[in-house]
């Protein structure tokens, strides 16, 4: 039967899922038809699947072209996801929590229907900024180890196309509270996370039953039958907390006097320079310029990762940061040994952009305010990555050939390796070598202010931490056993 037909037939059901299952006003369920009846036009039109993830990408990507406000395109996607759960219980994309399915998309923090998957031995994809996009050469199952560090995490099965009709309404509020305030993708995966494994823990009770003592209960067991960590535990109840006020607009009583779970202050690990260079030692280009340039800027891995040409001020010894943490930019030195690597860097980068030209490629990802605000930005050299990713990759909500930035699983990997190799006796990672950079500033006399700066501290307390690691090192204090 055609999909417009199938349509009519079902569209009285669908009404009545509307009003009985959903509980959605009697003055919208007209906008929720019609976004259906719209959605598998659309799909006629171009000859896909009206079950398939893809194709509901696709649409809701086309809606945000056609100036759709946030709200209408929220709430046609809730539309189509309710649509499949009722009638379209068998759908072929479905795939429990996997890439590709609505399970996943919830889960995965980069926006609807996002994959983010990275190839063994490859720079992978993903973006910060909510484009999806998939990797071209990906073998699904290729490789084992690589599916099951993608599969890690917050994402668990049982997602939101298992959630009754309020929950799914709910968590569409949620992404739209989080993007309204613009915190970032990693918040919006883990408040998504959180809140799923709520609804769990209240066995998915209608949301007008559910109150401020089943999120004590559900904080009580994560800390006393999970034994979750601090940093988990004051996560999950900041999630709930802004779920509850912002987005279901409900009073928490005595949830704000829930004692937050005390966090150990961590000593960082620090390199000496001798460790710091026998870890440059055992990198290959381009990681070893990349690390050095984490070494000597004091970056964090996002910060590096995020590096376009035009914050390269080699002529003036300067790098512009963006976007670090809490959305601060910052400007720091250069250092003047690097310059002409990163010179010739970028002649191989060049190379790379003016060939991915000439296939057609759309350009790297940039924010969609971005893509707006400056047409053509995209395919603009000022805005290519320093570091580009080894591959183009298709962007799954327009289906062109984009290009992202290396991906940071595999700088971590680079990085272990190196550092096993130097038999270091140490735990390296990337955050290692800013750690590194701050306490070596502080041995060469810098003030600490100056370091707070360079660091983008907020809080002078924060940076406070290395002159305790910095007293260590120096032996200001001796052992009685050595008197």
């Amino acid at each position: 039967m055609e999909p417009a037909g199938e349509w009519r037939e079902i569209e009285a059901k669908y009404e009545d899922v509307l009003a009985r299952v959903v509980g959605v006003p009697e003055y919208q369920r007209p906008y929720y038809r019609k976004w259906v009846n719209e959605f598998m036009g659309f799909c006629r039109l171009r000859h896909l699947g009206d079950a398939k993830v893809e194709a509901l990408d696709m649409f809701l990507e086309g809606l945000r072209k056609r100036g759709r406000l946030g709200f209408q395109v929220e709430q046609a996607r809730v539309a189509v996801e309710v649509f499949w759960m009722h009638f379209r219980s068998g759908r072929d994309s479905r795939t429990d929590g996997k890439p590709g399915s609505i399970a996943g998309s919830g889960g995965s923090g980069l926006g609807p229907g996002a994959v983010a998957i990275s190839d063994e031995g490859a720079p992978g994809v993903g973006n910060p900024n909510g484009n999806p996009s998939r990797d071209l050469n990906r073998v699904p199952g290729r490789d084992k180890e690589t599916d099951k560090r993608r599969d890690k995490g917050p994402v668990e099965p049982g997602g939101e196309d298992a959630m009754p009709g309020d929950w799914i309404m709910a968590m569409a509020g949620l992404r739209k509270e989080v993007r309204l305030r613009h915190y970032s993708a990693k918040t919006l995966k883990a408040y998504v996370h959180w809140v799923r494994a709520f609804s769990r823990f209240v066995s998915n009770a209608p949301l007008r039953s559910v109150s401020s003592g089943h999120a004590r209960e559900f904080i009580s067991h994560l800390a006393t039958e999970r034994k979750v960590s601090a940093s988990t535990q004051n996560q999950a109840f900041s999630a709930l907390l802004f779920f509850f006020t912002q987005v279901l607009r409900i009073g928490l009583e005595g949830l704000e006097m829930t004692p937050r779970a005390a966090k150990r202050q961590e000593i960082p690990t620090v390199l000496t320079r001798g460790e710091v260079q026998a870890v440059f030692a055992r990198l290959e280009y381009p990681y070893k310029l990349f690390v050095q340039l984490l070494y000597g800027c004091g970056l964090r891995l996002s910060e590096g990762l995020m590096i376009r040409v035009q914050d390269l001020d080699l002529g003036g010894g300067g790098l512009r940061v963006h976007y670090g943490k809490g959305e601060k930019s910052r400007s720091v030195p250069l250092p003047k040994s690097l310059i002409p690597a990163l010179e010739k860097h970028l002649q191989s980068v060049r190379a790379v952009f003016d060939a991915d030209v000439k296939v057609g490629f759309a350009g790297v990802f940039l924010p969609e305010v971005l893509e707006r605000k400056i047409p053509g930005a995209a395919r603009g050299w000022p805005w290519q990555w320093v570091f580009p990713a080894g591959r183009l990759t298709v962007s799954e909500g327009d289906g062109k050939l984009r290009r992202f930035h290396l991906h940071e699983s595999t700088v971590q990997k680079e990085i272990k390796a190196a550092a096993d190799s130097a038999e270091l006796s140490k735990r390296v990672t990337p955050h290692t070598f800013r750690h590194s950079y701050a306490t070596h500033l502080l041995q060469m006399g810098y003030d600490i202010r100056i370091v707070q700066d360079l660091l983008g501290h907020n809080d002078l307390e924060t940076t406070m931490i290395y002159t305790h690691v910095l007293q260590s090192l120096a032996g200001k204090v001796v052992s009685p056993l050595d008197v």
